[in-house]
């Protein structure tokens, strides 16, 4: 039988340097894809780059389980969309 797998991204902000984990649980999510993930203590909405995709076993992963946050899902064209407000 074989071990479940855990899939860990590491993510990078648009404005930012520094990449934080997050677990997918949708494998289709690949390096340079752009998702939805809770960010901050009060866990807003922010949309990040996937930078790195990793596989663990449980009993390896990087950061606790219970202790990382989860990517909410893939971002759609509707995400990047701006309010286009007529100005030239």
């Amino acid at each position: 039988m074989s071990e479940p797998v855990q899939v860990y991204t590491a993510c990078q902000f648009v404005y930012g340097c520094k990449s934080y984990y997050y677990i997918s649980d949708d494998d289709s999510i690949q390096v340079g894809d752009f998702v939805i993930v809770p960010a901050g203590k009060d866990n807003h909405e922010a949309v990040v780059e996937v930078v790195k995709k990793e596989y663990f076993a449980e009993e390896n992963v990087p950061l606790p389980m219970g202790k990382t946050k989860h990517i909410i899902r893939k971002c759609t064209e509707d995400d990047f969309d701006l309010p286009d407000d007529g100005a030239i």
